[in-house]
């Protein structure tokens, strides 16, 4: 059993490295051609904060590489241990980083999605929620520990957007 967040961010980052090690499995056809040529970058021991302001740090940063395209993600392992208050305090500390330019100053990149992995479907909803009240968080995607468990993590439509309150896949290029 996953305990602590450093955990599940490793069994989140191990089921990435499956699925770009796998090209054969089931997904759309064009789906082998991307993982060939992806590379990902995972760094786990990232600033204690980034934002000056609101605390939060993610508990990693994935940057997958493919066909000329550069995908960015914080990743949030949410174990249903945090306040609403404390989760929207998160969401303005990652929107007030990327407002304020010190994510492209740090990443040279304007693209950077929140990934959030969470424990049921009411706590997504909750969280999906909470985030939509904060503006400007329209790069938030969340998804439940099963759905990574029982789909395809970047090319399966697992991943709730809070911009369009719709499923999405997590790598589009």
């Amino acid at each position: 059993m996953l305990k602590k967040a450093g955990d599940y961010a490793y069994f989140f980052v191990r089921v990435i490295l499956k699925m770009l090690d796998i090209t054969d499995r089931e997904g759309p056809a064009d789906k082998g051609s991307y993982i060939s040529d992806f590379h990902l970058n995972i760094q786990e021991n990232l600033d204690r904060s980034i934002s000056a302001r609101l605390r939060c740090t993610p508990d990693a940063f994935l940057s997958l590489t493919g066909n000329k395209k550069k995908a960015n993600y914080f990743l949030e392992v949410d174990r249903a241990t945090e306040s609403n208050r404390r989760w929207q305090d998160k969401v303005r500390g990652y929107v007030e980083y990327v407002l304020s330019g010190k994510y492209y100053e740090k990443f040279k990149s304007e693209a950077l999605r929140i990934i959030t992995v969470t424990t049921t479907q009411e706590r997504l909803n909750n969280l999906l929620k909470t985030t939509k009240r904060v503006k400007n968080a329209d790069f938030f995607l969340f998804t439940t520990f099963r759905q990574i468990k029982d789909n395809n993590v970047l090319f399966g439509n697992i991943w709730k957007d809070s911009a369009t309150n719709s499923l999405t896949r997590l790598v589009k290029f």
